[in-house]
């Protein structure tokens, strides 16, 4: 988070293999930036203080991967 309302998107991970890439339609050092709502700002500060990041600095992941999948939140 950059802002209070403002979420920077630096990667994301690919679909299929599920291994960070980088962004789709952007050059390297690109970002999106995606706007924020207030309750989720909280939520997720809320969150990582209670649960904390993995070693590489990941809040949101599965017992079987790092990462969340667009499968991930369909099974959820």
């Amino acid at each position: 988070m950059v802002a209070d309302d403002v979420y920077r998107i630096t990667e994301q991970i690919e679909g299929k293999t599920r291994r960070r890439s980088p962004l789709k339609h952007r050059r390297a050092g690109d970002f999106r930036k995606v706007p924020t709502p207030a309750t989720v700002r909280d939520s997720l500060l809320s969150y990582a203080h209670d649960v904390g990041a993995d070693q590489n600095g990941f809040l949101l992941r599965t017992q079987r991967s790092a990462y969340w999948a667009h499968t991930t939140l369909d099974y959820q």
